[in-house]
């Protein structure tokens, strides 16, 4: 498999992904990488922001990290975002999903 540059630390407080999101799932989890960005699965429709308000409640419990510390860069209309979360408790997300 390519290796990918995601997780990628802008430096010792922020850490920046690329993500694909699958709406409507059963359950918001993470499934692993979707050509250069990591995919994660999140129950919300994309309605009303609603995606984009469950994945950052998610985002924040998987990091340790209050919802305030989250925050969409860029695609908040897009299936494809970047996301900065700011002082991030796990340093690696792909160590546990390969």
């Amino acid at each position: 498999m390519k290796n990918t540059k995601l997780p990628q630390k802008a430096n010792d407080e922020e850490l920046y992904l690329q993500v694909h999101l699958s709406l409507r799932a059963k359950k918001n989890k993470i499934v692993g990488k979707y050509n250069e960005k990591l995919k994660i699965q999140i129950a919300a429709p994309p309605v009303d922001g609603k995606a984009n308000a469950e994945l950052i409640r998610f985002l924040a419990d998987y990091f340790s990290v209050p919802q305030k510390q989250v925050v969409i860069v860029k695609g908040e209309l897009s299936r494809d975002k970047l996301v900065k979360i700011i002082n991030p408790k796990i340093q690696s997300i792909y160590a546990e999903h390969p």
